[in-house]
């Protein structure tokens, strides 16, 4: 039997506030049901794809200067979730500290109002509050109920800003498994440092709540298109798809609230290395899974389901096809293991020079393991210091060891070696400067055409 969602139908409440219907058709006709009833959300995994309603609830961070203005905007915040979950949404998220910045303990008042809401619509709610933790310290926190108001986890914002004298989130990036996907949530100072939203990535975030209290903009846009996963802002209610792109299907049920419909199955893939593969796919599946749009200047696929019931990211596991994250992921693993392994060869080569008496050539083989790390270090981003450190320390362990062992010369001469590598060595400060220069340029033209988008859609 074939399920259809008709979208136009799930726009918002009626005049009155009541809520709007949902128009369901089937093999055997047309019928209408609420969307917050739970058969709306399973008739979305009978959908194309994953499907996933997710609503940003855009009121401002602060609840409020005293009690009376503390309250009005908890009450603001409860009727916008009380809307959110009429409309049936998966997902609810709220902005900073929208509620007050008088640290609570978790459970806490706000926490335990907005619990009772995930529980009666069935919804996961991102619930950001002031956090008092039992040891003391206070934290920027972010708290993700699940569909029965239950606690499933917090994320305490890593690098807090200057003015909130919080302490910085201990724990990095926590990555949440829902009944859709899996999320990560991320906080407002948190959009100026790429490498949270990097780990979001390599944990297998496929979509990023950005709890923040104010728009986001490009940075938000890059974040998107570099990671290749969804972020929902609850700063100014913008959403942005897995390539960088601010999503114009939104519904806007009240003031300051934005709902759309997110495939978390849509499925990027490398061209290297999987065109048989993927043309394979496509001509054994007609009707079921598709193209959807060419991304020859960058070289990928975008992949989609066609049909209820059909999933691209399953058939592509079935097929072998690695996607574009996980591919990605396995070449930075294999260069920096590469490298590893060639300074291990290296170090064994040495290792057996001795045992053949010949040290001065041991020394040689140590040193230019060595000079692999250095060099690996230059001129490159902060991974690429962390592996050429690690090939480093393999030389320079044995180089030690054998030390004892070299005369003078032979030290005279492994020491003009090492201070010519110390001599080319990159500061840290600069290293982490790079860093920051490569995530501003990375993001490059896209973030031109992410202006442009942007400013046309405010006009």
């Amino acid at each position: 039997m074939a399920l259809l969602l008709t979208p136009m139908a799930m726009a918002a409440e009626d005049v009155n506030g009541k809520e709007a219907l949902v128009t369901l058709t089937t093999g055997e006709g047309t019928s209408q049901v609420k969307p917050s009833d739970t058969g709306a959300k399973d008739m979305r995994a009978s959908l194309p794809g994953r499907q996933v309603r997710v609503a940003t609830i855009a009121i401002d961070r602060y609840g409020g200067r005293n009690k009376a203005e503390h309250e009005k905007k908890l009450r603001l915040a409860l009727e916008h979730l009380e809307t959110a979950g009429r409309q049936g949404v998966d997902l609810a998220c709220l902005p900073e500290e929208f509620a007050g910045t008088v640290p609570e303990t978790i459970p806490g008042p706000i926490v335990e109002a907005v619990a009772a809401l995930a529980k009666k619509y069935h919804m996961y709610v991102v619930c950001p509050i002031a956090e008092q933790a039992n040891e003391g310290h206070q934290y920027n926190t972010a708290v993700l109920l699940d569909r029965s108001g239950r606690v499933q986890g917090l994320y305490r914002e890593v690098f807090v800003w200057w003015g909130e004298n919080l302490h910085p989130g201990p724990d990095g990036v926590p990555v949440f498994d829902t009944d859709f996907g899996r999320i990560a949530i991320l906080g407002c100072f948190d959009t100026n440092f790429d490498e949270v939203w990097q780990q979001a990535e390599r944990k297998g975030a496929e979509l990023v709540v950005w709890a923040g209290g104010y728009g986001g903009g490009l940075p938000l846009n890059g974040y998107a298109m570099l990671h290749n996963y969804y972020i929902v802002s609850a700063g100014w209610g913008n959403m942005i798809d897995i390539l960088g792109k601010n999503i114009d299907a939104i519904e806007k049920p009240r003031d300051k609230q934005f709902i759309a419909t997110l495939d978390l199955d849509r499925t990027l893939v490398h061209k290297d290395f999987t065109k048989e593969k993927v043309d394979k796919l496509l001509r054994e599946h007609p009707g079921e899974v598709g193209e959807e749009q060419p991304l020859d200047m960058e070289n990928w696929y975008l992949l989609r389901s066609l049909k209820p019931g059909i999933r691209a990211r399953d058939l592509c596991k079935q097929y072998q096809i690695e996607t574009l994250r996980e591919y990605r992921q396995r070449s930075r693993e294999q260069i920096n293991d590469g490298l590893k392994r060639l300074a291990q060869g290296l170090a064994a080569e040495g290792r057996l020079m001795e045992l053949e008496g010949r040290p001065n050539d041991a020394a040689d083989s140590y040193l230019t393991a060595i000079r692999l790390g250095v060099a690996t270090s230059k001129g490159g981003l902060l991974i690429d210091s962390l592996v050429g450190i690690a090939i480093e320390a393999i030389g320079t362990s044995y180089l030690e060891k054998l030390a004892l062992t070299l005369n003078a010369k032979q030290c005279r001469q492994a020491a003009a070696v090492l201070e010519t590598c110390e001599a080319g060595r990159e500061p840290m400060p600069t290293v982490l400067a790079r860093e920051r220069t490569w995530s501003r340029r990375a993001y490059g033209f896209k973030w031109q055409i992410a202006r442009l988008v942007m400013f046309k859609s405010l006009r």
